[in-house]
């Protein structure tokens, strides 16, 4: 089998099995073993293994030993962590939408909500949800924005996931869809930001309703309520990492550091001598800086290469970025543990030990502290997606000159949090963070690489 017919039988197995697992064919804790599946879809186990790694990567299989993968049980902790997730990422979506949309965009959404007047007639709710969906997409394409976009694709298959389980009874979303339309057509971004905040709400009123509802069925079942099973360390929690992760973790240092130039060629054959492993693990490792935005996609005839950042994406970066940086602090300030204050301002502590003029080191406690708020938000997705920009945010402030400005507002954030004043931390974090002369310094002094 070519390189061809092996993406196309990897891409193949990969759907089929992911559209089982959204509408419930393949429940949460059942097993996909290799070598069934590859007699299943009359294919080799190598198609079969990067599906399985693919959907991984999806959020929708958990790793096992040994070529298999078991089915992520989707818990209320994952539906709760998607939705916070929405709230700040659909926020950035719909005002760079309503800004950002071309004549083609606007002609895509008036048919998705007429999909969705279609759907509403017929009382069809799955054609309803697909509709939806179709717009939620749309929405974050008309963006132009390919940071988000990445993220948007991240969690895709969740969200299809989530989805499916919502009761359709519960909500009536086309008149959001029809503001939306309005919103975008009027160029308003504040218009359509309100109309996401309010289905958002909505969203939430209805999955509180399914609770309730639930109560007052006699067939309810009360095993709901033991506790959820415990969920695998993040990456970088584990004492004794993985092979891919260890060369993952020293490449992404080298690319941040200068070390390794953007355009440097990535040879799996080169690093698997230079670390001492086989080259599996290297070629994982490269999917992952890949994933991240630090790598070009290589294939058995053109090597990946570092790549750096582009001009046109920085602005996107840092909205992303910041979207993200509010949701986590906003998180944290909810009801922080005192071991956990203890930890941050020990971060805060070795920030303002850091020697002026010191840069490499200060980013590094800065991320630090910054590292410490999304272990103390309590939402492990966050800092999935946290991973894939995190290493092209430390190349975005690697060379801004801030340090003052960043010493002073993680003091802040570290008394609005303190305080668990939630309000205080995000208006903390938008004043020192995000005006438009910090921005501006940060983007002007951001390295470049304008030849990729």
């Amino acid at each position: 089998m070519d390189e061809a017919d092996e993406c196309s039988a990897t891409e193949r197995v990969q759907r089929a099995i992911r559209d089982e697992i959204i509408d419930g064919t393949r429940p949460g804790g059942s097993r996909i073993v290799e070598a069934t599946e590859a007699a299943r879809f009359s294919v080799s186990r190598i198609p079969v293994r990067k599906a399985i790694r693919g959907l991984i990567h999806e959020g929708l299989v958990d790793r096992l030993p040994r070529h298999g993968g078991l089915v992520h049980v989707l818990s209320r902790t994952d539906v709760a962590d998607i939705a916070e997730l929405h709230s700040a990422f659909d926020r950035l979506a719909v005002r760079q939408a309503a800004v950002r949309r071309t004549d083609a965009d606007l002609r895509r959404f008036r048919a998705d909500v007429e999909d969705a007047r279609r759907a509403v007639a017929a009382d069809d709710t799955e054609q309803l949800r697909r509709a939806g969906l179709a717009f939620r997409t749309h929405s974050y394409e008309s963006t132009r924005n390919p940071i988000l976009l990445e993220i948007h694709a991240a969690l895709l298959s969740r969200t299809r996931r989530m989805f499916a389980l919502a009761d359709p009874a519960l909500t009536t979303p086309l008149p959001f869809y029809e503001r939306f339309e309005r919103a975008f057509a009027d160029g308003d971004p504040d218009a359509a930001e309100t109309t996401m905040v309010e289905l958002a709400e909505s969203s939430r009123a209805a999955r509180h309703a399914r609770v309730l509802r639930a109560l007052d069925d006699d067939a309810f079942d009360l095993s709901l309520t033991a506790p959820e099973a415990e969920t695998p360390p993040l990456h970088g929690e584990d004492r004794y990492a993985p092979e891919h992760v260890m060369v993952h973790d020293r490449l992404q240092r080298q690319i941040i550091d200068g070390l390794r130039a953007p355009g440097s060629v990535l040879s799996e054959r080169l690093l698997a001598e230079e670390f001492g492993v086989s080259r599996i693990p290297v070629g994982e490792a490269i999917e992952m800086l890949t994933r991240e935005g630090l790598a070009t996609s290589g294939s058995s005839r053109v090597a990946s290469r570092v790549r750096g950042l582009r001009d046109e994406e920085r602005d996107d970066l840092f909205d992303v970025g910041a979207a993200m940086d509010v949701l986590a602090t906003r998180l944290a300030a909810q009801r922080p543990l005192p071991r956990e204050l203890a930890a941050l301002k020990e971060k805060l502590v070795a920030e303002h030990r850091v020697v002026p003029g010191d840069t490499k080191n200060l980013v590094e406690t800065i991320f630090d502290f910054r590292t410490q708020i999304y272990a103390m938000c309590g939402n492990r997705l966050l800092g999935e997606v946290n991973r894939l920009i995190e290493g092209r945010m430390r190349l975005l402030v690697s060379e801004a000159p801030l340090a003052s400005v960043v010493l002073r507002g993680h003091r802040l954030l570290y008394e609005a949090i303190a305080s668990r004043d939630t309000r205080l931390a995000e208006l903390v974090y938008r004043d020192v963070f995000t005006r438009a002369d910090r921005r501006g310094q940060i983007l002007a002094n951001a390295p470049r690489d304008d030849g990729q």
